[in-house]
């Protein structure tokens, strides 16, 4: 996920790791993604690989070495709920605008 102050301490020291929580944290920014809404997964294979059978989710190496994976951004409510899902590529923003008011106003 997204973390101040640097990559997990599991991963300190390594120059892959390094570069990739700054690339994370570039791609954040560009998203102007406050840390404290969003988590972007990051890991090592067996670490996050979990996480993503939980949500249907699938990686694979690309000719060129780069992971191809799923865009998708899910809106989670208070109680840990997957109230939505959307695919980045056809994302409906107004849709999704929708939803997260709707998830705001029935807060308690």
């Amino acid at each position: 996920g997204v973390r101040q102050g640097g990559p997990p301490p599991s991963s300190r020291g390594t120059d892959s790791a390094e570069k990739a929580f700054v690339l994370t944290m570039r791609y954040a920014d560009r998203l102007h993604a406050p840390p404290e809404w969003w988590i972007f997964l990051r890991g090592e294979p067996w670490q996050v690989g979990p996480v993503l059978a939980a949500y249907g989710e699938w990686t694979r190496r690309r000719p060129d070495g780069k992971i191809d994976h799923p865009a998708r951004a899910y809106l989670i409510d208070p109680a840990g709920y997957i109230r939505e899902s959307y695919a980045l590529a056809r994302l409906d923003q107004r849709r999704a605008l929708r939803d997260i008011e709707a998830l705001l106003r029935a807060r308690p």
